[in-house]
């Protein structure tokens, strides 16, 4: 064998060597060639401009009520790169700013690689399903590029902290979780309705000998989707009566007018179909029964110890927060809207976004639903609640609020490669796909440019990935997804038919 042969024997096969070092040469050259968003001097949209308010004055905006309730929630990532700054006598203007939070996005990017090392290690991950998990996670748009394109966000800090809780939920340690869920509190608005799920119902809180399914048609999953099925045929009755644009929608973004009543209907079933799946199907008596199983195994120390979390959050954020100031709000109602109505403007737009900005693991996700419950169900009654969650969240079509949870799917996807045995053919398949969904190699210079609408191209080349889709943007990502998630279910199929016939 050749010296190079060996070297390259030598990384592959030494991935706490090899994983950090990759993200370290790909963040390097971002850092120093790469470009940032061409908005607000590199801080970003509303956000953006906000946390970097924060990070240049942070003492003055959070104790001076200056942030909102909801923002109050995403200041942990400001207040370390605040220190840092202040640690080392930098200017707190807006390039140090964001050339900070590119070198702290690189920086935990690079602990997340040991930690899904530590994760492979704990579930026993051959080599090939390490790799395959690295790839999954770090190459796409969402951590690949956006990381360092748009670096003043709270996503890269919540993806870090979203593994940090995996681990310590697969080794069951509950400090572990409950220090990583108030600092989560902190940094993503949902981060510690997880945490507080994960610590009430470890990773053994499912009575494997359980029956979920005991009806044979699951009444509920038929309910449960109507309250946004009625609010999406509501508002689109008003749009086309009254040429009156949806609630909280960006009068910049394009509507597939002919399929939007189709799309509320596509909906509503695809929600019926996975609520048939991941909600029991049982009686009244059946639910009081589960119910009792679950309650004689929650600890009472630890429903305790969440609500302390809660209430001191809770407390935190309302003394100090104010509804008055600028920035983002959040609600239920606003919640409501964006499921109902953001996933209607294009059929199935939610799945073709996720799998855009995410890459394949999401193909996984939405065509085998069904195949990776059990994985999921391995995982906790607290996963399982999550799951359910993340579902709905989805459909807001801004793939990115799922990003806490988004640790959880790599490793319930790699439980279902594991399981039917892929192998290093079809990680280079999955390596080529994740490298084309991830964009890494279109240039971002000067985008958004103001003499573009934003969803004209160039600009649509970075805000494609949300609800803010044209048209053009939208059929390309679709064709792109439909041709890549075609080749990924044969190639599923023929490992799936080795070991038990067609998946």
């Amino acid at each position: 064998m050749s010296s190079l042969a060996r070297a390259g024997n030598f990384t592959w096969r030494n991935p706490w060597f090899s994983m950090p070092v990759i993200v370290l040469i790909w963040g390097s050259f971002y850092f120093f060639s790469g470009t940032v968003i061409n908005v607000n001097e590199g801080l970003g949209y509303t956000d953006g401009l906000l946390y970097g308010k924060i990070t240049g004055n942070f003492y003055e905006y959070v104790f001076g009520n200056q942030v909102s309730t909801y923002s109050i929630q995403r200041i942990f990532p400001s207040f370390v790169v605040s220190s840092i700054l202040s640690m080392l006598n930098l200017p707190k203007d807006n390039y140090f700013i964001v050339k900070s939070f590119q070198a702290y996005n690189l920086l935990l990017i690079i602990f997340t690689t040991f930690i899904w090392n530590k994760i492979a290690k704990v579930s026993d991950f051959n080599l090939t399903h390490i790799w395959t998990g690295f790839v999954l996670a770090f190459l796409n748009f969402g951590i690949a590029e956006l990381a360092f394109f748009y670096p003043v966000l709270t996503d890269i800090t919540a993806f870090f902290l979203g593994f940090c809780l995996l681990y310590f939920h697969l080794k069951d340690s509950l400090t572990g979780k409950i220090i990583i869920t108030i600092l989560g509190a902190f940094t993503w608005p949902s981060f510690m309705f997880f945490g507080i799920l994960l610590i009430i119902f470890p990773k053994n809180s499912l009575d494997k000998d359980f029956n979920f399914e005991k009806l044979k048609v699951n009444l509920l999953s038929f309910l449960v989707p109507v309250p946004f099925l009625v609010i999406s045929i509501h508002y689109i009755n008003n749009y086309f009566n009254t040429s009156a644009m949806f609630p909280m929608v960006s009068k910049a973004s394009e509507l597939l007018h002919q399929f939007l009543y189709a799309s509320a209907v596509l909906n509503y079933f695809v929600m019926a179909y996975f609520f048939a799946i991941y909600v029991p199907a049982f009686s009244f008596k059946g639910y009081l029964q589960f119910i009792k199983k679950v309650l004689q195994n929650v600890s009472v120390r630890n429903f305790i110890i969440c609500i302390i979390i809660f209430s001191a959050v809770y407390l935190f954020k309302n003394y100090f927060g104010n509804d008055k100031a600028d920035g983002p709000q959040s609600s239920v109602k606003k919640l409501m809207y964006s499921i109902s109505l953001y996933s209607v403007m294009k059929p199935f737009n939610y799945a073709v976004l996720a799998i855009s900005y995410f890459g394949p693991c999401f193909v996984i996700y939405f065509f085998y639903i069904k195949k990776i419950k059990e994985h999921v169900l391995s995982l906790g009654l607290g996963v399982c609640v999550s799951f359910i969650l993340v579902f709905l969240l989805l459909f807001t079509t801004e793939s990115r609020q799922i990003m806490t949870f988004f640790p959880f799917i790599v490793m319930i996807t790699i439980l279902f490669f594991q399981k039917i045995k892929t192998d290093k053919k079809f990680l280079l398949l999955l390596t080529v796909f994740s490298l084309i969904l991830s964009k890494v190699y279109i240039p971002l210079k000067g985008i958004p440019d103001s003499n573009y609408r934003i969803i004209d191209f160039p600009n649509q080349l970075f805000l494609m990935n949300s609800y803010i889709c044209s048209n053009e943007g939208y059929l390309v990502q679709l064709a792109a997804v439909l041709l890549i998630s075609a080749v990924m279910i044969y190639s599923v199929r023929n490992y799936s038919k080795i070991l038990q016939g067609p998946a």
